[in-house]
């Protein structure tokens, strides 16, 4: 059960991480009708080639997100809680996100910038938050295997983010539909054990001496326990018939 809730927050994370890049890419780019003059070699090349360009600086501003993301998760890991953080964080993120493929189109800058800076922001935080818990998390004797198994299965969220994000669809519906993974992460995330303030591999250990311990209790009930009794063991030995 761990191991399928693992898997999810880390297909989860990636597929909202790199779509969240995307995304961001996307809302601030443009294509330069008025310069198509300008670029006679490239259309001589592809009839069909679309010249883009994109704001720079605001993409330089939200991708400096990722520090602040990181600076913030080192004070709030410990304070909030790992599962507090994930949750929050992808939630925050796929708000964010969704306003800002929503409002893409309304030209207001700052606030674009504003909310791509605070999705880039969650998204660290969370993926950050994500791969200290794997660690965690785990026991001793499978932790390097485990989180090797995490870090591949969630390539396939990294593979498939760009053919919904970076297609043709809308950049409205694809914050509809980011906002619903994001929230399935924070869905996936919020069922892991918490591990602040525990020894690493304590809480999956728990959860196995638990599992250990209603099965053994449902063993040991009274009816499990209770002796069988037969027709003949309240005859006399001398009348049983052979």
């Amino acid at each position: 059960r761990i191991t399928l809730l693992l898997w999810g927050a880390w297909v989860g994370f990636a597929f909202c991480y790199y779509g969240t890049i995307i995304a961001v890419t996307r809302v601030f780019e443009a294509p330069d009708e008025e310069d198509m003059d300008n670029y006679d070699d490239l259309a001589n090349d592809d009839e069909n080639q679309d010249v883009v360009q994109f704001d720079y600086s605001a993409i330089f501003i939200s991708s400096s997100a990722e520090l602040v993301g990181t600076a913030l998760v080192v004070f709030l890991v410990d304070r909030a809680g790992r599962i507090a953080s994930q949750v929050s964080s992808y939630l925050v993120g796929g708000i964010c996100l969704f306003l800002l493929c929503f409002f893409s189109e309304s030209g207001n800058r700052p606030f674009l910038i504003s909310v791509s800076f605070g999705a880039r922001v969650c998204e660290m935080m969370g993926s950050c938050v994500t791969w200290v818990t794997t660690a965690e998390v785990l026991t001793t004797e499978i932790r390097t295997t485990g989180h090797s198994a995490a870090n591949a299965i969630a390539r396939t969220g990294g593979f498939f983010s760009p053919y919904l994000v970076g297609g043709s669809l809308p950049l409205r519906t694809v914050g509809i539909i980011m906002l619903c993974i994001h929230c399935l992460t924070a869905l996936c995330a919020s069922r892991l054990p918490e591990t602040r303030g525990k020894r690493l591999g304590h809480a999956m250990s728990m959860n196995i001496d638990d599992a250990s311990y209603h099965h053994e209790t449902e063993m040991s009930s009274p009816e499990a326990t209770r002796p069988s009794v037969t027709l003949t063991d309240n005859i006399p030995e001398g009348s049983r018939l052979t």
